[in-house]
């Protein structure tokens, strides 16, 4: 293993992944941090997703993919832009995670012959049987000699924090006093989508035991199943519907729920990245490889039926709810 004076310190981490794709990404963060506490670290993908990983302990500068033409780097006898080039000679090291892994491609972004450049998948291949974040940071342990795994986390400011506790109380909500159930019943994929009568369950389940008021996160494809879950529920509620806000204000309110309960998603896995004691419910996708790894998150496989289209009753939510996730 090398001595830490001998290890790259300004890193530049590629990766144009979904939310979730992005927020595990904060794991690998976390590592280079504690192996190089000096390390400068920058992050490029998708301009509102990498600015996710921009807080103290994480990424020091988010940068958008849109101001650098990252296609050419795919086509091998094309000019390398200038500004790619430039960029890059400012990194010791380059960790570009792409679905296409050229032989040639590192040495094309080789801009210097002191540069690291190392290319891995963006995904891990079929069969792996470790959580996606293992699979990300194994590649990089012969520098960072990692023996447990960071969990995902984002930072967010104090100002960003007041903000939300702001908006909650403009809705007349305190959420250090009042219990805040927060749903996403959308998802990237119909089959990751768990059965509206699902959420139904759980929304009532709550409502029928406490005064709190129901959270709903709302991004562009989300308004019909949103729409549809709140006609199924009783009148008299209160309930917020959060629309297509930004994804650090967003983080920043899902950090004052009392619980939060999602399908397989990005929003899920931020919600368990902020601290939220987090139950992620997955239908299709592989839980071993993309479940929530929040201090307080677990999940449930909803794949067999009668349970996808049936009522679930307040039984069984009482058991597993009691038993499987610490709720504020």
């Amino acid at each position: 293993m090398l001595a830490v004076s001998k290890l790259p310190r300004r890193w530049l981490l590629i990766r144009q992944g979904a939310i979730g794709d992005t927020i595990l990404l904060s794991s690998v963060i976390q590592a280079i941090r504690a192996r190089i506490p000096t390390s400068w670290i920058e992050v490029m993908g998708i301009q509102e997703r990498v600015e996710l990983l921009v807080g103290e302990g994480l990424a020091d500068r988010a940068l958008s993919v849109e101001r650098f033409p990252l296609e050419s780097l795919h086509q091998k006898d094309a000019h390398l832009p200038p500004p790619l080039a430039d960029l890059f000679s400012r990194f010791d090291i380059i960790v570009y995670y792409t679905a296409a892994v050229y032989p040639w491609l590192a040495d094309r972004m080789r801009v210097k012959a002191d540069l690291e450049v190392r290319i891995y998948p963006a995904l891990p291949p079929a069969g792996y049987a470790r959580h996606a974040v293992c699979f990300y940071l194994d590649s990089l342990q012969d520098f960072l000699d990692i023996q447990t795994p960071p969990k995902p986390r984002l930072v967010l400011s104090p100002d960003e924090l007041d903000s939300a506790k702001r908006y909650y109380l403009t809705q007349s909500l305190d959420p250090s006093q009042v219990f805040i159930l927060g749903m996403h019943v959308g998802a990237g994929s119909p089959r990751k989508q768990a059965s509206l009568t699902f959420f139904e369950s759980v929304a009532r389940y709550f409502l029928h035991r406490q005064s709190m008021a129901l959270l709903l996160t709302q991004g562009p494809a989300d308004e019909s199943p949103v729409r549809q879950l709140l006609h199924r529920l009783p009148p008299n509620h209160t309930v917020l519907v959060v629309n297509n806000r930004p994804l650090r204000e967003l983080a920043a309110i899902l950090s004052h729920a009392s619980l939060f309960i999602g399908n397989d998603s990005g929003i899920t896995h931020m919600a368990a990245a902020v601290g939220c004691p987090t139950l992620a419910v997955f239908t299709a996708g592989d839980p071993v490889l993309w479940r929530p790894l929040g201090n307080h998150s677990s999940i449930v496989e909803w794949k067999q039926p009668p349970f996808c289209d049936a009522g679930l009753t307040q039984e069984f939510f009482h058991l597993f709810l009691s038993s499987s996730i610490e709720i504020n």
